[in-house]
């Protein structure tokens, strides 16, 4: 892939500002020494070194990682095969996100960096390359950043590089993603604005890095992520539409790929807190419907689940959301077909 990366890569350069918020810490280009192969090999290298660096700093505090085989052969590959432009605009994009600039301007610049390299990783054979040269290592230092702009942006990356790529949902777990994820979204409650955007941003990265694994669902559901995520959806007071949709949308599919998600959500309080998102007061169509789907699913043979709602009365609340929909206008009826199945199968699913 090392072709379709150096193009990609090369075409995304024309888009990049060359703004000095870019080019933070890198040397004035002159003469043919500075454009030579050996400084974009010390530049991809220095890349390489840090961001390994980056993927070892676990949340449990390991230490740095060594460079494996496939990532050297990458390298020496990538070195051969890169137009002349290409190895100075992955240093660019190295040297924005780790320079220790923190005013208005820099931060701006590696969140900019950052929302262009979430572009290029949309693209599965892109997003295998990126990781391999250090993608991953950028994303972790992002993440830890205090400024939620940035936080956002790398969420984006690691979204985008995880979905429906199981190698890169591997390489992304066994350098503890899950873990950082939750360390996010163990943070302080989110309130409208930047940080509401980051816990949803983080639900999104956790569905994209789990969903579709099942030994990886069951990772998240053995550690402390169910409890985490219930926690935080019982301190937002207003959660966003958005938010909503996006954790009812994940847990509606996990149970499908890891069915002993279903009494885990039981225990650690994660289905109670999904009952909150419908309420009577609740108009949001597409939070009902996403939210009754990831309640058939997550009642489906499993009786505590089914006993649970029925305490919470789960069902008086989906017949009054019935009656209110039937009343709506008839052109309106098509585009709450599938709430109204699910709600059909909710009730059927529930004790009489």
């Amino acid at each position: 892939h090392a072709h379709a990366h150096a193009r990609t890569i090369e075409q995304a350069s024309t888009h990049i500002s060359t703004d000095s918020t870019y080019t933070h810490d890198r040397h004035t280009m002159s003469g043919s020494e500075e454009t030579s192969q050996e400084l974009k090999v010390k530049s991809l290298q220095g890349l390489l070194k840090w961001s390994a660096t980056q993927e070892g700093t676990s949340p449990k505090g390991d230490g740095p990682v060594v460079l494996d085989k496939e990532r050297q052969a990458f390298l020496a590959t990538v070195l051969k095969q890169l137009a002349a432009g290409a190895v100075e605009e992955i240093h660019q994009v190295f040297a924005v996100v780790s320079a220790p600039g923190e005013s208005e301007k820099e931060l701006e610049g590696k969140v900019n960096a950052l929302n262009h390299l979430h572009e290029l990783i949309e693209d599965i054979d892109n997003a295998s390359d990126f990781m391999k040269i250090g993608g991953a290592g950028i994303c972790y230092a992002a993440i830890k950043s205090t400024h939620e702009p940035l936080q956002y942006a790398a969420l984006g990356c690691l979204a985008a590089a995880a979905q429906n790529n199981p190698q890169v949902q591997a390489d992304l777990h066994k350098s503890d993603l899950i873990d950082r994820l939750n360390v996010i979204l163990a943070g302080p409650a989110a309130s409208p604005g930047a940080a509401a955007g980051v816990h949803t941003r983080a639900v999104h990265a956790l569905s994209c890095e789990i969903r579709g694994q099942p030994e990886l669902v069951q990772a998240w559901s053995d550690g402390e992520g169910p409890a985490i995520l219930a926690k935080l959806i019982a301190s937002i007071k207003a959660p966003s539409s958005r938010f909503m949709v996006k954790v009812a949308n994940m847990l509606s599919f996990l149970p499908v790929d890891y069915p002993g998600i279903r009494t885990v959500a039981v225990d650690s309080g994660l289905l109670a807190a999904l009952l909150t998102f419908v309420t009577p007061d609740e108009v949001d169509d597409a939070v009902w419907e996403h939210t009754t789907r990831a309640l058939v699913r997550l009642v489906q043979d499993c009786a505590p689940a089914a006993t649970l709602l029925s305490e919470h009365c789960i069902a008086d609340t989906i017949r009054r959301r019935q009656t209110e929909v039937a009343r709506r206008p008839e052109e309106d009826q098509e585009g709450l077909a599938e709430e109204k199945a699910y709600a059909a199968a909710l009730l059927a699913l529930l004790p009489p």
